[in-house]
């Protein structure tokens, strides 16, 4: 079995609160991970990057989630505005 890895948690881009908890896990085809975070302060939902934890900026970038039926944990994140795959 894996071990378990603590990863700091991103700070909260609404109120900047480092407390958190990932509500889903995705993964991208590169085969990196995304988490969709609520807030435990504010409530905020957002998505982080797990090699880094960093907040993924809505306006630079796209979260595009799997087609539930087939890949629902496949995640692609794309330019925003485009629908251009971009690897973060």
């Amino acid at each position: 079995m894996a071990v378990k890895t603590l990863y700091s948690r991103p700070p909260c881009p609404e109120c900047g609160q480092d407390e958190s908890k990932a509500l889903r896990t995705f993964y991208t085809f590169s085969g990196k991970i995304v988490r969709y975070r609520k807030c435990d302060l504010c409530g905020k939902r957002f998505y982080s990057l797990q090699a880094l934890e960093e907040v993924i900026d809505p306006a630079e970038h796209k979260v595009v989630l799997g087609n539930w039926r087939t890949n629902a944990r496949q995640v692609t994140i794309v330019k925003a505005g485009t629908n251009q795959p971009v690897d973060l």
